[in-house]
């Protein structure tokens, strides 16, 4: 039985990877984030800051430090493509208002602005969290991890803050099976080339997180419908 299987019924926690965070920031540039995945995070967002899902939402201090390491190229890498983007719809516009002789709509298109609003929302996302130290042994085990290249560390490739958080996630997981009254811990995780073969969860993961009870999803769609088979 997964652990989605027995958490049938129990409050959720969801763990967040720093992709995902920063995923939001560059989804309207991102292909892999579709518009489902969009109306998931809205809903699992919407539902955590009303209190109408029973879902509580944790990450560990590195993620938000990995967060603001990482904006500043995110969001200009962000802007530029979404500029292309709205020149290119500008563009179009403009021939088909010459060609159709319609008249002209002003224009309103911001990359830097709606990339703001983007932003926005993640922090707000960040700040909803709960936000947890990683401890001095989850340290030590993602180092062991990290140098035995044990997924989600490869060889050649510098992964030490991956395994820090991988191991923040299964102590997490973990420590609620011994609650009196446990939660479905859920770490969420779009880094595919890391943690997944092809669209599952690598093997040697998977074992370890089905005996932490730990369940793990790519996406905010995959969440949504992890709380939908409760």
């Amino acid at each position: 039985m997964s652990a989605s299987d027995e958490g049938i019924g129990r409050p959720w926690i969801f763990i967040l990877d720093t992709c995902v965070l920063l995923d939001i920031v560059r989804a309207p540039v991102r292909r892999e984030f579709s518009t489902e995945n969009a109306r998931a995070l809205v809903d699992v967002a919407n539902g955590v800051r009303t209190g109408a899902q029973d879902i509580r939402i944790v990450i560990p201090s590195l993620v938000r430090e990995e967060f603001e390491l990482n904006f500043p190229k995110v969001q200009s890498d962000a802007v530029q493509e979404l500029s292309r983007t709205l020149s290119n719809l500008a563009h179009a516009h403009q021939t088909l208002d010459i060609l159709s002789a319609r008249t002209p709509s002003p224009s309103t298109l911001d990359a830097a602005q709606w990339i703001a609003g983007c932003e926005s929302f993640a922090r707000d996302l960040i700040d909803t969290a709960q936000e947890l130290p990683t401890s001095d042994e989850d340290v030590r085990r993602a180092g062991r991890r990290s140098l035995k290249a044990v997924a989600p560390a490869k060889r050649g490739k510098s992964s030490l803050p991956d395994c820090v958080i991988t191991e923040f996630a299964l102590r997490i997981a973990r420590e609620n099976v011994q609650n009196a009254s446990p939660s479905s811990v859920l770490f969420i995780s779009s880094n595919d080339a890391d943690y997944c073969d092809g669209r599952r969860l690598i093997a040697s993961l998977q074992t370890e997180f089905d005996a932490a009870g730990l369940d793990f999803c790519r996406n905010w769609a995959e969440s949504r419908g992890s709380i939908m088979r409760r």
